[in-house]
């Protein structure tokens, strides 16, 4: 099979994929719509209501905890680069410590974005770029030169794999790699995704 003919076929398949989405959500949240009773509707908006509210506070809940991580994490990396002798036992393990406390609540935040828990809003103008400025600046691997620079006896080594949610989230919603085609197949996987766990915002279903 040539280049072009499987070119072709990928695109044929992402158009199947799209049409049988869009059926999908159509017959899933849109024409349920034109059935509803005033009540059901004015019940529906509530609940909707509601659920927009907590997974906004779930996300500020977030991204208070990375904040204080980040925090502690960019001050003992910043103290180490600066050193000019070895550094001790305590400051290994202290810097280590913080270290995985942040990579962890960034793992914590890119699963929860996939899960759909977090608010759209906070997704897409604090959380998705704060994910595309760690991977795209190698903050993770960076880390690891910089410790067994300054600490020689450190074994450890940089495994993306340990890190792959973050690398996932990346490629969904952030990579310039990311054409239309895969957007639209995103969103329609994120939107049947949050259609099965019953957290559509109003704006989704409408």
């Amino acid at each position: 099979m040539t280049t072009t003919q499987i070119n072709l076929l990928t695109l044929v398949w992402t158009v199947v994929v799209a049409v049988i989405g869009w059926l999908i959500v159509f017959i899933k949240i849109l024409l349920p719509q034109f059935f509803l009773t005033k009540e059901q509707r004015i019940t529906l908006d509530i609940e909707q209501k509601k659920l927009k509210l907590e997974l906004q506070k779930q996300a500020d809940e977030k991204m208070k905890t990375l904040n204080i991580a980040y925090q502690d994490f960019s001050s003992e990396l910043t103290k180490w680069s600066k050193r000019k002798t070895n550094p001790s036992i305590d400051s290994f393990d202290k810097i280590t410590k913080v270290a995985e406390i942040y990579f962890n609540q960034l793992e914590s935040i890119a699963l929860a974005i996939l899960d759909g828990n977090l608010s759209d809003t906070c997704i897409k103008y604090t959380l998705s770029p704060l994910i595309k400025k760690v991977v795209e600046e190698n903050t993770i691997e960076n880390f690891y030169i910089i410790i067994k620079n300054k600490f020689p006896a450190y074994t450890g080594t940089y495994n993306s794999e340990n890190y792959k949610t973050i690398f996932i989230l990346y490629e969904i919603y952030c990579s310039s790699k990311n054409n239309w085609w895969n957007k639209l197949i995103s969103y329609l996987i994120s939107v049947l995704y949050k259609l099965y766990l019953g957290k559509l915002t109003p704006k989704e279903k409408i």
